[in-house]
């Protein structure tokens, strides 16, 4: 892979600087020391957690250097940082509707070191937040090497472990984006909602998988889910990602979540598993359904085999809220705009009551969702409810999710893998599986048919293109 893509803001141009100034700095370093920085702040728009497995948002304006700094070399960092930060760029602004001045500005700002207690830590100047970012080229062959290694990382668990059949699919360079089409996109989204932090989120992720620079996280007690550069790319540009110049489909398993919840309460495939009956959360939460009745076990059994797990609280939804609130909810969402038809009810259905489900049940969020869930399944509520505050209420998610992970990874996926490695690659998306559009039937006829197999319950599927 020869090109490296980094970015700075669109009015500052080093090369220029550096060229009319004659400065005795190094451009690559300048260009991906400003790229460190404003990726710095796209991760903490948004960042996944790997201690607790999952995403959290922060509100840091600061970038500190990683202690790793075989990128960002130690000899001359120092006076490249010194020049970033001082004033020297000049800055046209508005003086009034017909007047415009310039100043010299820095491109970054940077807060003071203090021994012991603080090291220097860089954000972008906010003069340039409001600017597209421009593209540039790494030219250093050994520092585009560099930074890829730094920056690449890949768990013990896809390298040497469980899944590394999984991992040749990153390695093999094959994965790529169109690069082009996404950048425009995210720039007119930019433009459209005037957010520079998610600008800068969905822009690295773009080009992470333009410059193959793959960051995979795993960890197993939690969601044992595989995050990787395809599960953190927004949705909207997934479009655009090609497999060995192949367009990729996901096979979708249908309420993935509710599914394994019903295989847990419906009969005992799961807690009979070598690879699960050791789970001591399972084994709890197995003696807790013990006081489901037949009748509950067998409605929830039949609407979620049916696909209709979701739609039966509709009418209720429709009932206890005004169309204004659903409205809200709706909206926090989704970009389109509400029109309260039922297939966006639906989606808001799924949302919440899956929200619910997860949630302390002693707080006061999803009140009437949980009044509607209880109307139809008091028992069920009752149970997820008590295992929540004896184990604590992150622990149900984590168990199902770590099913979920084993049944879609460890044995859907992996038979997939045995059948077509030569021909198809296989990838994840929490509870879906991605493989390119002419191996889409095969997929999803696999996931039908091993979970069948497992589980003697044929799961619903749909294939959806990208």
């Amino acid at each position: 892979m020869k090109q490296l893509i980094v970015f700075t803001p669109k009015e500052v141009d080093i090369d220029k600087i550096l060229k009319e100034n004659e400065l005795d700095l190094n451009a690559d370093y300048l260009k991906h020391f400003i790229s460190y920085v404003l990726y710095g702040l796209a991760r903490f728009v948004e960042h996944y957690d790997k201690k607790t497995g999952e995403y959290i948002r922060l509100r840091k304006k600061y970038v500190k250097l990683n202690s790793k700094r075989d990128v960002l070399n130690k000899n001359i960092h120092k006076k490249h940082a010194d020049f970033l930060v001082s004033n020297f760029e000049p800055f046209t602004y508005r003086l009034s509707r017909t007047t415009k001045g310039k100043k010299l500005i820095s491109i970054l700002y940077r807060k003071p070191y203090v021994e012991k207690k603080k090291s220097y830590s860089y954000r972008i100047n906010p003069n340039y937040s409001k600017q597209e970012l421009k593209v540039n080229y790494i030219k250093s062959s050994s520092f585009r090497t560099k930074i890829r290694e730094y920056s690449t990382q890949i768990p013990p668990v896809l390298k040497t472990g469980k899944y590394r059949f999984l991992n040749k699919y990153f390695e093999n360079e094959k994965l790529d984006i169109d690069f082009d089409k996404a950048l425009q996109l995210c720039n007119k989204r930019f433009h459209e909602q005037k957010d520079y932090g998610k600008y800068l989120n969905e822009i690295y992720k773009i080009v992470d998988l333009k410059n193959k620079i793959y960051r995979v996280y795993y960890h197993e007690d939690t969601d044992a889910r595989l995050h990787t550069n395809i599960t953190m790319l927004n949705k909207v540009y997934r479009k655009y990602l090609t497999y060995n110049n192949k367009k990729l489909v996901e096979v979708d398993l249908s309420n993935s979540i509710i599914y394994f919840l019903t295989m847990l309460i419906c009969n005992n495939n799961i807690t009979d598993n070598n690879h699960l009956n050791n789970n001591i959360l399972l084994l709890k939460f197995q003696e807790s359904l013990k006081s489901l009745s037949i009748k509950e076990i067998d409605l929830v059994k039949k609407i979620v085999v049916n696909g209709e797990f979701y739609d039966y609280f509709i009418d209720d939804i429709v009932e206890y809220f005004e169309y204004d609130e659903l409205k809200v909810l709706y909206n926090k969402d989704n970009e389109e705009n509400y029109s309260g038809s039922r297939t966006e009810i639906r989606k808001i259905a799924k949302k919440n009551i899956l929200a619910m489900i997860f949630a302390d049940p002693r707080s006061k969020n999803y009140t009437k969702f949980r009044k509607i869930f209880k109307n139809k399944f008091p028992e069920l509520l009752a149970v997820l409810n008590r295992f929540k505050i004896e184990n604590g209420k992150k622990q149900l998610s984590h168990l199902l999710f770590q099913i979920e992970s084993y049944y879609v990874l460890d044995v859907v996926a992996r038979d997939f893998n045995k059948k077509y490695s030569k021909t198809a690659p296989i990838f994840s998306l929490h509870d879906c599986l991605i493989t390119t559009e002419d191996f889409a039937s095969e997929l999803k006829k696999t996931f039908e048919v091993v979970l069948n197999r497992e589980l003697a319950n044929k799961p619903m599927t749909k294939i959806t293109k990208w």
